[in-house]
């Protein structure tokens, strides 16, 4: 390799040169790098063990007693507040439930008829009729309806006059004048 200020016959070659001695020199480092990594994992690797294998020779046991002028008080606390809890357990066995399944099934059922109810009442978007047909639909109905039945009467021999009212007689003007009732006149 020519040295600084020498001119060189090939770039590419010269280029070519440059990056595998780059290639190399990172390929060292990595490897001291690495070298140097290992010996430390060997060294922390050989402490551990020596610490496992000796017992060990610091005692971490806190062993004072806690100097306190309320703990007589304290314990007293602590000795009715657990028999406060008993009780409270004793009481909470010998309960019976408050919410009763029956009413929470009636309380279902309802809820489930009235979701029924609302979905076969709701409209269907997809089946939107305007409301002059509907009205004609509706009135189509009724006058079939009332046609069966005209036919089931007349099958049967009914006759539609003998459960009609009477007409009502409308009162002529001398009667409109006159401050007595119609129904007292026609008496």
């Amino acid at each position: 390799m020519p040295g600084p200020g020498f001119p060189v016959a090939n770039k590419i070659l010269y280029k070519y040169e440059q990056d595998r001695a780059y290639r190399l020199h990172r390929q060292k480092l990595e490897e001291e790098r690495q070298a140097e990594v290992d010996h430390e994992n060997r060294l922390l690797l050989q402490k551990m063990s020596k610490i496992m294998k000796e017992p060990a020779l610091v005692d971490s046991w806190n062993e004072y007693h806690t100097k306190s002028l309320n703990l007589p008080q304290r314990e007293k606390q602590l000795r009715e507040i657990q028999m406060e809890n008993i009780g409270l357990a004793k009481r909470l066995e010998h309960t019976r439930p408050v919410i009763r399944s029956d009413e929470l099934e009636g309380e279902y059922q309802q809820k489930k008829y009235l979701q029924m109810l609302w979905n076969e009442n709701s409209k269907d978007y997809d089946m939107v009729i305007p409301r002059h047909q509907r009205y004609r639909q509706l009135r189509k109905m009724k006058e079939a309806e009332l046609a069966k039945e005209r036919e089931e009467k007349e099958a049967n021999g009914e006759d539609d006059k003998k459960e009609s009212l009477p007409p009502i007689k409308k009162p002529s003007e001398s009667q409109k004048q006159s401050k007595i009732p119609a129904r007292l006149l026609d008496i």
